[in-house]
């Protein structure tokens, strides 16, 4: 019997499963305590999660043992001025960044980022949370995904028994560029630097894997892509969803779908049962030219959320990924792929697989050629088959479940 101990630190409510960083956590979690690891979680309430559900959904799933949530405060730090303690500054996290604000007395004079903390979820408090926890249990690895959890290790107090493992999903420095922050400094010599300080490092992204592992030859570090499984072939002929995209509410997700409605839709044969599905739909119909009725006389239909996915999948022939912005692995062509859905998209939607150019997904940044492709596939069935059989092919040797959890094996040395 397995009795390691793990510390997760992550900073939503992950057992909700509903969207794409969240089902990351949740399969590796359940994969762990599957092999009888004892597993706590921690998290920053500061941030943007919601933990209202959380003790319900532990009921269901008991996979958490401990649950630790850190409830910021605003947290001063007092200076003298002529001797006296007077000068005050506080600080807090808005947005993912944290904010100064200095005060004489109780006159605020300024305030602004702080640049040494940009693009963290830490402060001073939350490192004496985390210092507590750490030292009040024995846990055998912490394993912290995003990087902005990082400086709970640069400055906390992780013994040394411990190994300290980051799930990189995303390469923030790439975030910070597309953010044009005029407040970020070196971002990648500060994310080499935080990474530098984990003993290992599994990376959701094999792009990401390569770029890093060049930069610091001396950690070891793995490629995982979601733990998701080959979902046998459904030999349903009646399939009503001839092009399904599945987006949750982010800018990049907005801006594909705005450009396939833009640029792709108007040069289709087939513009009817076109799906629209997730919470994206709420940033998309804000715009007076997307609103429900006109996306249904377009021949597009909308569902903010689906309870169950497969069964949207059992009905869909082509999973359509236009995206443009953004780093790791997009499990939206994951999930297509496990199910031998034939996937069109460009090329970052496919950024992160080991293989860009026979990956069985059909790519293209060109709205001509993007529209060809789906219109080839609903008019041909021998070469949808083929491409069918490509990904299910390239699923299974590269991809699959099985695969990735020989990968976590090895990192937790099972």
């Amino acid at each position: 019997m397995n009795n390691k101990k793990i510390l997760i630190i992550f900073h939503l409510n992950f057992l909700k499963n509903d969207m794409g960083c969240s089902s990351y956590v949740y399969e590796i979690a359940r994969y762990l305590k599957g092999k009888g690891f004892s597993i706590d979680f921690l998290s920053n309430a500061g941030i943007d999660g919601n933990f209202d559900n959380f003790a319900e959904l532990n009921a269901k799933e008991k996979l958490i043992d401990n649950f630790y949530l850190f409830k910021p405060t605003k947290y001063n730090i007092k200076k003298k001025l002529f001797g006296l303690n007077i000068i005050k500054t506080k600080y807090k996290i808005k947005k993912q960044k944290r904010y100064i604000k200095t005060y004489i007395g109780n006159l605020k004079i300024s305030t602004k980022p702080d640049k040494k903390y940009y693009s963290t979820w830490v402060d001073d408090e939350f490192v004496k949370f985390y210092n507590n926890i750490v030292n009040s249990n024995h846990y055998d690895y912490i394993n912290i995904h995003y990087i902005q959890f990082a400086d709970l290790i640069k400055y906390g107090n992780t013994p040394s028994s411990t190994k300290k493992i980051y799930s990189m999903q995303d390469a923030n420095y790439v975030q910070q560029f597309y953010c044009q922050n005029q407040n970020v400094i070196n971002p990648i010599e500060q994310e080499i630097e935080l990474v530098n300080l984990f003993d290992e490092i599994m990376s959701i992204s094999m792009d990401e894997k390569q770029f890093f592992e060049k930069l610091l030859p001396n950690k070891k570090f793995y490629f995982l892509p979601p733990l998701v499984p080959q979902i046998p072939q459904d030999s349903n002929n009646n399939k009503d969803i001839d092009i399904l995209f599945l987006g949750h509410s982010n800018p990049y997700n907005l801006e594909g779908i705005i450009w396939f409605l833009e640029k792709v839709y108007p040069l289709l044969k087939h513009k009817k049962n076109i799906w629209i599905v997730g919470k994206v739909l709420k940033m998309l119909i804000e715009n007076p030219q997307y609103s429900i009725d006109t996306l249904n006389k377009m021949g597009i239909n909308t569902i903010e959320f689906a309870d169950d996915l497969d069964e949207l999948y059992k009905r869909t022939k082509i999973a359509i990924v236009p995206i443009f912005r953004g780093t790791g692995m997009k499990i939206k062509t994951i999930d297509a792929m496990s199910r031998g859905i034939p996937v069109v998209a460009t090329f970052l939607g496919v950024d992160g697989l080991p293989d860009k150019n026979r990956n069985g997904c059909l790519v293209s940044d060109l709205p001509e050629v993007f529209a060809d492709y789906i219109d080839k596939l609903l008019d041909d069935k021998q070469y949808y088959q083929k491409a069918q059989n490509e990904i299910i092919d390239y699923f299974k040797h590269f991809l699959s479940a099985e695969k990735s959890t020989k990968t976590l094996d090895s990192c937790f040395k099972l």
